[in-house]
C-alpha cells in the first residue's frame, strides 16, 4: 500500500466517523424534542403549563428541570438509545 493510499483511507476513516456523529447527533436531537413534546403533554394533564419555561437547553424552573431530567432518563432507557 502507497502513502498516498494510506493517506487516503485515513480521510475516509475521519469522513466516516463524522458522518455517524452528525447522525447521532441529529437522531438525540430528534429523541429529545420527541420525549420534551411528550413530557410537556404530560405535564399539562397534570394541570401545568411548563412550554413557556423551555429556554432552548433547559427549563428554567428547578423543579421541572429536575422532573425532565428524571423523564428523559427513562425515554432514552425505553428506547434503548
Amino acid at each position: 500500500m502507497t502513502e498516498e493510499d494510506e493517506e487516503f483511507e485515513r480521510i475516509a476513516a475521519r469522513c466516516k466517523e463524522t458522518q455517524r456523529i452528525k447522525e447521532t447527533s441529529w437522531k438525540g436531537k430528534y429523541y429529545m424534542n420527541k420525549a420534551r413534546s411528550a413530557f410537556e403533554s404530560f405535564m399539562e394533564t397534570k394541570g401545568k403549563d411548563v412550554a413557556d419555561l423551555w429556554n432552548g437547553s433547559r427549563y428554567t424552573n428547578t423543579n421541572i428541570n429536575t422532573k425532565w431530567r428524571y423523564f428523559y432518563m427513562g425515554w432514552t432507557m425505553s428506547i434503548g438509545k
